[in-house]
């Protein structure tokens, strides 16, 4: 089915894309992170918006930012994980996938990546035995529970 909308609304739409906001606690927390670990941004999103959400929004010093563009398939596929640990001159057992996305989790989850699954909502897991190694509300909680 296709979905009616006038063009204002739907660049109304897309402009709030461009706004996007990290949660309050999650600088402090990925600086905390950034002094033990590697942090590399791994989305679906294009590089240019990846770009720009980095830059003006998140505003952090990522050590690698990775769009599925360099594999042509979307997460969860593995290949998108496996491409990134290869980029990135690891086994994909070196790397934690974290994300408040379940999907995300058990895609990395199934192709032997530790997960950590940020549940801010107390939303359900997915239904599958690949479980995240780690499950926190918040970027504080991650960083006390990894660090």
């Amino acid at each position: 089915n296709r979905i009616e909308a006038p063009d204002h609304e739907v660049k109304a739409f897309l402009e709030c894309w461009r706004d996007l906001a990290p949660f309050p606690e999650v600088g402090d927390a990925l600086r905390r992170l950034k002094s033990t670990y590697r942090l590399i941004a791994l989305s679906n999103g294009e590089p240019w918006f990846l770009d720009h959400l980095v830059k003006n929004q998140i505003c952090f010093d990522f050590d690698a930012v990775i769009s599925v563009d360099v594999v042509g398939a979307f997460k969860p596929h593995p290949g998108v994980y496996r491409r990134a640990a290869t980029m990135l001159g690891l086994e994909v057992g070196q790397c934690m996938m974290v994300s408040a996305n379940s999907f995300d989790v058990v895609g990395a989850r199934a192709c032997g990546m530790r997960g950590a699954w940020v549940n801010r909502g107390e939303l359900p897991y997915e239904d599958t035995p690949y479980r995240p190694d780690v499950t926190v509300t918040d970027f504080t909680e991650l960083a006390d529970a990894i660090s």
